[in-house]
């Protein structure tokens, strides 16, 4: 066996390093790459193995010497994979289980690629706009507030004249107000970290301006321009335009991703069992005496004071499944303080639970939607299954996927 193997693995690898020519050029899925006995190694089967390393290099050199190397440890699980066939490990109990145990994570893989990375589309006149957009470099403050009334209020106070700087450090909900007193400091457009909401105000302001309240998932904003600047690190246009392509990209995958999370939670509502959430409370009085209960957070509850019944009650339903009281309470554990809802807070509750089912809910959806029944789901999916076999063959075990 172990001869069989070198004298496949001498002839492969003697491939001419033109055989990775195309690192950085435009060629097609369906193109060859290396031929292993006969299997033939697809530039698409190479970017599902290399999914990892879509990262930017010093230089082109650097590139293509890691993905050489990529491609010379897939050759090598090629060979491990026909042996393995040889062996009958397709049909291992072992190999089925891990695949089994992994289906969901390439059910969202390939529901992202549909619905994300697929509708990705980078114009020249996108690139050029945001080009233009770099020209300059701003210096802006916020107040950032968690109703629009309150907000409102504090923006015709700033407008009156008071200092911007005494009502950040006095009403900002940011930590870090009460340090820098809600100085962001300079950042481009595109900057990472900031919503659109407010890089869309601001590059719309001059220096003293001061907007209305801007409303962001994080609250409502209230922005003072304080310097406007050249932005020097601005090059020309076609020596940025990779760079710009891929912050594009980027943008828009988040988005695009959000854009379809908020359609999901829409899709699927989540209701709270109130009946449960009555009876932890009222438990909770049964269990401890006024003065300790008024020091106990209501966010929390002790599970071992709960029987087997009491752990099945349901706390949360919706369309594909529920959440047991108990489920919520072992996950619940592990959150910071600061975000757990407390048990009687319906609506935070909810928002928290939906949160914490969002990959069931989606791998409910790749499954309505027959995710499992297209060619990107099933080509990753026979990839993992081999390199689990070539696991197999090369330790006698399956490494666990990371």
């Amino acid at each position: 066996m172990i001869r069989r193997f070198m004298i496949r693995l001498t002839a492969v690898l003697a491939l001419p390093a033109a055989a990775l020519i195309w690192v950085g050029c435009s060629k097609g899925d369906n193109e060859v790459l290396a031929e292993v006995g006969n299997d033939k190694i697809t530039v698409r089967e190479f970017k599902d193995y290399t999914t990892n390393l879509n990262y930017s290099w010093p230089n082109a050199q650097a590139e293509f010497d890691t993905k050489r190397e990529a491609l010379d440890s897939l050759i090598i699980n090629k060979l491990l994979i026909q042996a393995a066939y040889e062996k009958g490990l397709d049909k291992s109990e072992e190999v089925a289980r891990v695949v089994e145990a992994n289906r969901n994570k390439f059910l969202l893989d390939a529901l992202y690629q549909k619905h994300v990375m697929d509708k990705i589309k980078i114009t020249d006149a996108e690139l050029k706009a945001y080009w233009d957009k770099l020209e300059y470099k701003l210096r802006a403050s916020q107040i950032q507030l968690k109703d629009p009334d309150t907000a409102q209020m504090i923006f015709e106070r700033a407008k009156a004249g008071e200092d911007f700087e005494q009502l950040a450090y006095k009403y900002s909900v940011t930590p870090s107000a009460k340090r820098d007193r809600g100085d962001i400091g300079y950042f481009v457009w595109g900057a990472y970290g900031l919503p659109d909401e407010i890089l869309e105000a601001a590059f719309q302001m001059e220096p003293g301006e001061i907007s209305p309240p801007v409303k962001t998932q994080y609250g409502y904003h209230i922005i003072k321009l304080t310097d406007k600047q050249p932005n020097e690190s601005r090059r020309d246009f076609e020596s940025m335009k990779d760079e710009i392509r891929r912050q594009l990209t980027n943008r828009k995958r988040v988005q695009l991703a959000q854009a379809f999370i908020d359609q999901m939670k829409q899709k699927y509502p989540f209701t709270i069992d109130t009946t449960t959430c009555d009876y932890v409370m009222f438990k909770r009085k049964q269990l401890y005496p006024p003065q300790l209960l008024a020091q106990m957070p209501k966010s929390d509850f002790d599970i071992e004071q709960l029987d087997r019944n009491e752990r099945e009650l349901v706390l949360a339903t919706w369309e594909g499944g529920q959440m047991t009281l108990y489920e919520y309470l072992v996950a619940a554990a592990r959150f910071p303080a600061n975000v757990k809802p407390d048990l009687d807070d319906y609506d935070s509750l909810r928002f928290v639970i939906q949160e914490m089912k969002m990959p069931e809910v989606l791998a409910y959806e790749a499954n309505k939607e027959g995710i499992e029944n297209t060619d990107e789901f099933k080509r990753k999916i026979k990839l993992f299954r081999e390199l689990s076999m070539a696991d197999l063959m090369r330790n006698d075990s399956i490494a666990t996927p990371v």
